[in-house]
């Protein structure tokens, strides 16, 4: 397959770095996932993109972990603040 380079500024290169579903996604990948994503128009095309989720997470394995991670630490409630009365 053959390659072109191209030049990006910071900002669009920390945007790609972040759209990355994986660490070894390639930039390749992310723009084509991105720019060839349209909205489904209908249910059976909602059902043709879906498709691809087949057998596989949504999910990173980052946010996997994170997500078992938060499931055994559940959130603790905030200390009461207490006010004192006020005689009058």
């Amino acid at each position: 397959m053959p390659f072109k380079t191209i030049s990006v500024d910071l900002d669009a290169y920390r945007a790609l770095k972040s759209a990355r579903q994986d660490p070894r996604e390639s930039f390749s990948a992310v723009i084509k996932r991105t720019v060839d994503a349209q909205p489904a128009r209908s249910f059976s095309q909602l059902l043709n993109q879906l498709d691809e989720f087949a057998g596989k997470g949504v999910f990173t394995t980052a946010e996997r972990a994170e997500m078992r991670r938060r499931q055994r630490q559940p959130l603790r409630s905030r200390a009461r603040v207490t006010r004192p009365n006020h005689a009058s």
